[in-house]
């Protein structure tokens, strides 16, 4: 049973996936993959994707463009979360986190955001915010794969008790992007981008999945989808009183 002694003491894994409108079959390769080795993610969804299933979640992923009126502002929001209902999580293109959309989030009734850059901290917990959600900070992130000297203080916090929330791209995935391929792939316009010439051969993105997936699996990490810590983090909160 997850609960917040279990990111207390030990390290939680969360793999999540931000889709930016990538095909269905893109969402089967990455599940067929966690399913191999039985571990749940979380993907935030440009739109519905028919293929998938459960134990994998589904959260909203919306891009917000229009800050300059307020009032318009949360429409992707909405309307993202009117066409998958069932979520409860979310995380805006860019990472796009402001006071305007936390309390949006709370009026729509989800529990939580995860879009805070906290690339490699030590000790990350669900943090509640004011309008009654909770904020899932991010450990790790594809750049550092492609930032070589991240390596060494990635391997030993690894291991560190705290939430370690992996922000993968299926695009980068299925292509197994490298330092030098992703800039090609990410210049092509959304629906051109999965191209069967630019996968790249060697060590990349798909070849840390692997491994990464391999090591969760071996050392009986604790693996959860977002929705599974939120849910945790607020049922603590409700035992202690605090107000949300």
């Amino acid at each position: 049973m997850l609960s917040p002694e279990t990111w207390n003491n030990r390290p939680v894994a969360s793999l999540t996936f931000d889709t930016d409108n990538c095909p269905d079959f893109a969402i089967e390769f990455v599940q067929d993959k966690l399913d191999g080795r039985s571990i749940p993610g979380t993907f935030f969804c440009t739109q519905r994707y028919p293929s998938l299933r459960h134990p994998h979640e589904a959260a909203l992923h919306p891009f917000l463009r229009d800050f300059q009126q307020l009032d318009k502002t949360l429409d992707p929001l909405f309307e993202l979360r009117s066409i998958i209902p069932e979520a409860v999580g979310n995380r805006c293109h860019q990472l796009t986190c402001n006071g305007l959309l936390y309390s949006g989030l709370g009026k729509a009734g989800l529990l939580y955001d995860s879009a805070w850059p906290m690339y490699l901290h030590p000790g990350i917990a669900p943090i509640p915010m004011h309008s009654g959600i909770h904020e899932l900070p991010i450990f790790w992130v594809e750049q550092l794969l492609w930032d070589n000297q991240s390596l060494p203080l990635f391997l030993a916090r690894l291991r560190e008790p705290g939430l370690k929330i992996f922000l993968f791209h299926p695009v980068h995935v299925w292509h197994n992007s490298t330092t030098e391929s992703r800039h090609r792939i990410l210049s092509l316009p959304y629906a051109d981008r999965y191209r069967p010439e630019l996968v790249s051969q060697g060590d990349g993105v798909l070849t840390f999945f692997g491994r990464l997936l391999d090591l969760l699996q071996a050392e009986n990490f604790a693996c959860a989808t977002c929705a599974d810590i939120a849910r945790a983090a607020r049922a603590q909160a409700v035992n202690s009183g605090e107000k949300l």
